[in-house]
């Protein structure tokens, strides 16, 4: 990817820095929402579950994952404005690439869902 993308030396350290800051924050929400979900869970086998207090731990994981995604956002913003121009359309033009890729192997190799029974059926 750096010689595809004809990274310098500085672009690198600064990707590294970008990835690294996400991670460690996105690293400590997952282990918050794992948190709260198994509260959500204790609190939905109780005999007489507390509807409020559910929906109050709902809202609080879907708000967790909000802040995961625009840490995201900002991580993809940050790395974009690392690259130049030519950079972003040389990532671009490989995102499509893997994506295509991806495509035709979730479908087949003939570009066909197997009908269902099909995979991995034999006749004896």
């Amino acid at each position: 990817m750096i010689e595809k993308l004809g990274l310098t030396d500085e672009q690198i350290e600064r990707i590294r820095e970008v990835n690294n800051s996400a991670f460690e924050r996105i690293q400590a929400l997952q282990a918050s929402i794992s948190r709260k979900a198994f509260e959500l869970q204790n609190l939905c086998w109780q005999r007489d579950p507390d509807e409020d207090a559910i929906a109050a731990k709902k809202d609080e994981i879907a708000a967790l994952r909000e802040q995961m995604s625009e840490i995201r956002e900002q991580m993809q913003n940050d790395l974009e404005n690392i690259l130049t121009a030519e950079q972003k359309e040389a990532l671009s033009e490989l995102r499509g690439a893997v994506r295509g890729r991806r495509i035709r192997w979730k479908t087949g190799p003939q570009g066909k869902t197997p009908a269902a029974g099909d995979a991995g059926t034999t006749s004896n």
